[in-house]
């Protein structure tokens, strides 16, 4: 039974500053090239979306990903690519730190969350610049947990911000893409091209696989965390920086509560699917059953399959 409807995309990309970069990346692969681009690059201290950025960079095609890395091969192979920049890597943790490290000029480029780019640019005046290739798209969804005693009624909201109107209407509020297709032709021509759901953005989408994570997410972070332990993070340098901008259209008001809850969400969206509201394995799960999203209320054309749970 289906039991989440999404209700916005938003992305794992990577960012450069134009002011200091001209000619800056145009594909994953240029992450990795340390003759082409020569300097520091920062990535989340996180597996979620590195090893499958690795993967392409080594040169997997992005429909192959997931069954690629399925494979101990598949992960002995991400490592090894990954293995190949450790030291020119800046971990970050918190949605503000991308932009800082490309404002302070620490990296050269680096991961960020399309969102947090995007209100550098428009609150801040800066001048970063979104690769959009192989972005590691993720969703929000609306759930409904068992025994809501106005159900109907939630079923109709859910509904309404599901409409193509409603999802077009929330792109002047934060720049991540509607979840229903339809939602597009209304979108404001001038806000489409920031979203990770404008049509030449989807061209090498990589549409992150929420089972396997839940799957496979504790096993490869202990392995990852081993790897990115050797090498230069903010807590080895001290507090993280200030960020950039004001929280204006930040990630945190779509992930309530700190960067922290939201990396346990995001690495637990397997478990999520199924009913959960975060990872068990990071001790915020929780048991409850969802109710399933009923057909005659939602008609909606989404860019990926919804997330299931078992009856």
């Amino acid at each position: 039974m289906d039991c989440a409807v999404p209700t916005i995309l938003y992305a794992t990309v990577v960012a450069y500053d134009k002011d200091k970069l001209a000619n800056g990346p145009t594909t994953i692969a240029d992450v990795f090239d340390l003759q082409k681009f020569p300097g520091k690059r920062g990535l989340q201290k996180n597996p979620f979306v590195n090893l499958e950025w690795a993967l392409i960079a080594d040169g997997v095609a992005v429909k192959d990903v997931y069954k690629v890395l399925n494979t101990p091969e598949g992960v002995n192979r991400a490592f090894k690519k990954l293995d190949t920049i450790k030291k020119d890597v800046i971990w970050w943790e918190a949605g503000a730190q991308p932009p800082q490290l490309l404002a302070d000029g620490q990296v050269v480029m680096t991961s960020a969350w399309n969102g947090r780019i995007f209100d550098a640019n428009k609150n801040a005046g800066k001048h970063f610049e979104i690769m959009w290739d192989a972005q590691g798209l993720d969703w929000d969804w609306w759930a409904i947990p068992k025994g809501d005693p106005r159900l109907e009624d939630t079923y109709k909201f859910i509904a309404f911000a599901s409409s193509p109107a409603a999802q077009a209407d929330q792109t002047h509020y934060i720049s991540y893409g509607p979840a229903n297709q339809d939602a597009i032709p209304q979108v404001d021509p001038a806000i489409l091209p920031n979203l990770p759901t404008a049509k030449d953005h989807m061209t090498n989408a990589l549409l992150v696989d929420p089972q396997f994570w839940g799957d496979k997410g504790e096993e490869l972070r202990q392995r990852f965390n081993r790897l990115a332990g050797s090498v230069r993070d903010f807590r080895r340098g001290g507090p993280p920086p200030a960020p950039v901008s004001p929280d204006t259209g930040s990630d945190e008001q779509h992930h309530p509560g700190s960067d922290s809850a939201h990396r346990r969400r995001r690495a637990a969206q397997g478990q999520a699917a199924a009913g959960r509201a975060a990872s068990e394995a990071e001790g915020r799960g929780t048991r409850g059953a969802a109710v399933p999203v009923h057909p005659a209320h939602l008609r909606l054309s989404h860019w990926g399959d919804a997330g299931q749970c078992g009856a």
